[in-house]
């Protein structure tokens, strides 16, 4: 609908300004489209999975590693900063381009719902059963009501308003990708509130 009727306003006569306006309103929605269309065929090839392909011993570390080297430019653009806590000489057990989605998954969330200037925190930590990846956010957090849902498709809070963009919200399929990826690992994702913020781990039994 934003597509359609800014590509008919386009249409009339107008100043410079409300072209450019109208014309950046296209291309956010179309990107979004996009987004949108890819996530659900990810979710589809997932879901008619019902073991992994490709094994590997993997280290988490060098997974966190290559995660921040691929949203630097993200996060940059969006003026925020990332904290690490890794602890060194984990392994876990499976498909390295499935984590590394999952993975981006969170931390996609994370900078969409942190304030400009805030720090995301990024941890791999070992408890008594499991190595645990976690991605932790200062933003608004998760209302009450919303917590039973989160990680249903389709289902998505309100995104924090950014100065000159209108009210954003997602497709509500990161986190559902997410709990997919760590079905086939036999894994877990944990969500808890981090006061303020949202911490998610993936949670994997330690290789």
């Amino acid at each position: 609908a934003a597509i359609g009727g800014a590509a008919e306003l386009l249409q009339d006569e107008l100043p410079a300004a409300d072209r450019e306006r109208f014309a950046r309103q296209i291309r956010e929605q179309t990107q979004r489209l996009q987004s949108l269309v890819d996530r659900l065929l990810e979710l589809s090839k997932l879901e008619q999975r019902h073991s992994l392909d490709h094994q590997q011993r993997l280290d988490p570390a060098g997974l966190v590693e290559r995660l921040l080297r691929s949203h630097a430019p993200r996060l940059q653009q969006a003026g925020l900063s990332v904290r690490t806590e890794v602890t060194e000489g984990l392994s876990v057990q499976g498909e390295a381009e499935l984590l590394e989605l999952a993975l981006s998954n969170l931390l996609d969330n994370a900078i969409e719902f942190s304030p400009p200037g805030a720090v995301i925190e990024l941890s791999v930590k070992a408890d008594a059963e499991n190595v645990c990846i976690a991605v932790r956010d200062h933003g608004v957090g998760v209302p009450d009501f919303a917590w039973p849902r989160l990680g249903e498709r389709f289902y998505s809070t309100a995104r924090p308003e950014r100065p000159g963009q209108a009210p954003r919200k997602g497709s509500g399929l990161g986190l559902a990708i997410v709990r997919q990826v760590m079905a086939l690992h036999g894994g877990e994702l944990r969500l808890s509130p981090a006061q303020p913020g949202l911490r998610a781990a993936l949670c994997l039994p330690e290789a």
